[in-house]
């Protein structure tokens, strides 16, 4: 393989001060502990260009030797979709059912 095909990417990042890095940490952790769980999903529809985008943006997280060992699946079928969802439920179910321990 050469670097033609897979050219080297500089890296470089932001460094803040102490002072900045506890104003950063604390306003995410903030940003963050305002997420809930939700089951309640719009029915409106996504162009598709929005979800592939969202797809490959998942698909090139880093991961361990850059092997990124996940499978995306885009799904527009709502019959299928409501059948994946009822498996998910239920297995969901099994492991707050008694695969997880109280902790």
């Amino acid at each position: 393989m050469s670097e033609k095909e897979y050219p080297f990417i500089d890296y470089s990042c932001e460094t803040y001060s102490p002072e900045e890095m506890i104003t950063r940490s604390r306003s995410f952790y903030e940003w963050a502990d305002e997420r809930r769980s939700v089951r309640d999903f719009s029915d409106k529809p996504v162009p598709k260009e929005v979800m592939v985008n969202i797809l490959m943006t998942g698909s090139s997280a880093p991961s361990g030797a850059h092997k990124q060992p996940w499978t995306f699946c885009l799904i527009s079928n709502a019959s299928l979709k409501s059948k994946l969802r009822a498996l998910a439920e239920e297995e969901e179910k099994k492991s707050y059912g008694g695969r997880m321990s109280d902790e």
